[in-house]
This record gives structure tokens, C-alpha cells and sequence, in this order.
């Protein structure tokens, strides 16, 4: 078996752990879900120390943490690797997460729009209808912050 296909097989453990998360959660069984997820964060450890700097990874770590601040951090991580190796998809999916953080975990209207800036960048090189129609929400949620601001400066 080569490290492809390796990588596709542990990558296949864990959409299988997933959907059993998927599950848990409809059956609102939220002590298997959380169990769960610290099963998926665990696997996908592993696979990042097996497979080295996967921004795929990191991006998916990243998910499953429960604080913004390590959340940011590990994103911005993979930002970095997925720059460095020109991958649209991930520069696309990660600049909308990390501005996701800015906006409505941080309510931090500048660095928000940076990185919206970023991710409607990156949508010019890899378009998706779903992350245009975030940028889209996430552009008002930023224009409700500065309304916010200067009403309660």
C-alpha cells in the first residue's frame, strides 16, 4: 500500500467516525457525540504526525476544536501550508473559516475584513456558490459590527 492510499484509508476512518457523530447528534446523544469527537481529534493527530503538514488535516483539526483562539491558530497553520503549495481549494475553505472567527467569535471587524478580502481573492481562483454565499453573509455580519460600533463606540 502506498502513502496515498494509506492516507485515503485513515481519511476513510474518520468520515466513518463522523457519520457515527452525525448520527449521535440527530439521536441528540450528545455524550457519544462528544466522545466521538475526541475520537476523530485523536485519529486525525495521528494522521497529521504520519502525513506531516496536511492542510486538509489541520483545516479538520481545527473544526473539531472547541476554543477560537486554538481554533485560529491551527487555521492560520494550514493557511500558511496551503499557500506554500498553491492549494486553491484549502485557501478557499480556510480563509472563509478563519474569517468566520474574526466575525463572529471575535466580533473583530478589521482583521474580519482581511480576511474577506482573502477569501473573495481566493474565490476568483476557485469559485464555490456555498463559500460565495458566505462571503455574501459574513460581508453583512461585518457591515452589523461597524453599525454596532458607532452607535456604541
Amino acid at each position: 500500500m502506498d502513502r496515498n492510499d494509506e492516507f485515503e484509508a485513515a481519511w476513510g476512518e474518520i468520515t466513518d467516525i463522523i457519520a457515527q457523530m452525525v448520527n449521535a447528534s440527530i439521536a441528540d446523544d450528545d455524550i457519544t457525540v462528544e466522545s466521538l469527537r475526541m475520537e476523530v481529534l485523536d485519529k486525525l493527530k495521528d494522521i497529521d504526525c504520519e502525513f506531516d503538514g496536511n492542510a486538509s488535516v489541520l483545516a479538520t483539526i481545527a473544526q473539531y476544536l472547541a476554543l477560537p483562539n486554538e481554533k485560529l491558530d491551527l487555521f492560520l497553520k494550514a493557511y500558511r501550508i496551503a499557500e506554500r503549495t498553491q492549494d486553491l481549494l484549502n485557501l478557499t475553505l480556510i480563509s472563509h473559516s478563519i474569517a468566520e472567527i474574526y466575525v463572529c467569535d471575535f466580533k473583530d471587524v478589521e482583521n474580519g475584513d482581511a480576511w474577506l478580502s482573502k477569501l473573495n481573492n481566493s474565490l476568483l481562483k476557485y469559485h464555490s456558490n456555498f463559500e460565495y454565499d458566505e462571503s455574501k453573509y459574513l460581508a453583512g455580519e461585518l457591515e452589523r459590527l461597524r453599525q454596532e460600533k458607532t452607535q456604541n463606540p
